[in-house]
């Protein structure tokens, strides 16, 4: 009664919530060989080492991967799930970032996706980072923590800000209310969100944690913004 459809062009397609064969094409895949530390697709880095545009930034994670480019493509599709009311979007995002944690299953003690302050989440209905972070943790079984973080601030929307603008306007923008309820020292935290541009909203959650003990952090994206 309701045939597969690709959920960029519409089209029929042999899987549900998945992309079709001509679509898949045009999406901008980022592949394993990336740069392990900003996620960004560059030919001259080797496998495993770092790019030489993060010798230049101070990125507090140890671990970064996202799944494709946020292109002229790819971008109505963040856009749509993130607002146009489209909350089913996250589950065919989730199986993309799946793939791309599976080889850090093993290591992630807690899982949390970036909190959206409380009067955006009540005009949006829904965080989109919690959406996609709920369905990783389901297929990898791995613990969901979406209150480990909190949005105390609402900020000004960072895309048309400045790199130095974006971090003051995340100035004590999040806070960490659960810290009682878990035990941070020496674990693992990956960090969740549907979109990594400079990095200074991943910053400041990765900065707090680390306040706390945490040592090893993981941050992924569905897209990234090219730089």
């Amino acid at each position: 009664m309701f045939p597969a459809t690709c959920i960029k062009c519409h089209h029929r397609t042999f899987s549900s919530q998945s992309l079709c064969a001509e679509c898949w094409r045009k999406i901008q895949w980022i592949s394993d060989s990336a740069c392990p530390h900003c996620a960004h697709p560059r030919n001259y880095t080797e496998v495993g080492s770092f790019c030489g545009y993060c010798f230049d930034k101070d990125y507090l994670w140890d671990q970064a991967v996202s799944c494709f480019l946020y292109s002229d493509f790819s971008k109505d599709l963040i856009l749509k799930f993130k607002h146009g009311n489209k909350p089913q979007l996250a589950r065919p995002f989730a199986h993309f970032l799946t793939q791309k944690l599976r080889p850090f299953q093993s290591e992630i003690d807690y899982v949390c996706p970036i909190p959206l302050h409380w009067s955006r989440l009540f005009h949006r209905h829904y965080n989109q980072a919690e959406l996609i972070s709920r369905h990783v943790c389901r297929n990898l079984s791995l613990p969901h923590t979406p209150d480990l973080l909190k949005r105390d601030k609402r900020t000004t929307p960072q895309g048309d800000l400045s790199a130095k603008d974006r971090d003051k306007n995340l100035q004590n923008a999040f806070s960490c209310p659960s810290v009682d309820h878990y035990s941070l020292t020496g674990k693992t935290v990956l960090l969740i969100d549907d979109v990594r541009t400079s990095g200074a909203t991943f910053n400041h959650c990765c900065k707090l944690l680390k306040l706390y003990g945490v040592q090893k952090i993981l941050v992924a994206s569905i897209a990234l913004v090219a730089f």
